[in-house]
């Protein structure tokens, strides 16, 4: 049996924009998923002394390999800029939620950002908001250009806030 005492929350805010699903992601909803995760992933994996259990909930039965993909990507990348590679361990699983009663806070801390965004509802986010350790705002381009990055990340000391975000629109966006 598993325990869950403290826990840190990271996430990935993948906007739907339409030009990128069909450009980037071929028009292909599992190639977005798995970007995302790529992007929660990278700078993570970062502890060799550390055997890393990376769960992801079914979606799709023959996903294991991408997931695989993408996590040796982002090992690959992050290894890519030091000096000398390290050696990760890692198990890697796509599991059905019901086996897996961690995979329910994840559930409940997206429903908690997703309500905030959605509905600006902020009484659950702000029950919840020191969890939150990071959230990458991956296609917020009007924070692209006024910071000269290419992703927005929102952390403990840079507090994930809608008014310091574009708006999130439905309009013109793949929908869920």
């Amino acid at each position: 049996m598993r325990k869950i005492e403290g826990f840190k929350f990271y996430c990935v805010i993948g906007r739907k924009r339409l030009d990128l699903f069909h450009k980037k992601h071929n028009k292909n909803e599992t190639e977005f998923y798995f970007d995302l995760v790529y992007h929660l992933l990278k700078d993570r994996l970062n502890k060799e002394d550390v055997f890393y259990q990376v769960f992801l909930s079914a979606r799709n039965k023959n996903t294991q390999h991408k997931l695989k993909q993408v996590i040796d990507n982002a090992l690959e990348r992050d290894n890519s800029k030091l000096k000398t590679p390290i050696e990760i361990s890692y198990n890697s699983e796509i599991v059905q939620s019901k086996d897996t009663p961690e995979l329910c806070i994840v559930d409940y801390m997206l429903w908690v950002l997703q309500r905030y965004i959605l509905k600006k509802e902020k009484r659950f986010y702000n029950a919840l908001e020191s969890k939150f350790s990071l959230i990458i705002d991956l296609y917020d381009f009007n924070k692209y250009k006024a910071k000269g990055s290419s992703n927005y990340y929102y952390t403990e000391k840079n507090k994930f806030a809608l008014e310091n975000v574009a708006e999130f629109k439905t309009d013109g966006y793949v929908k869920a």
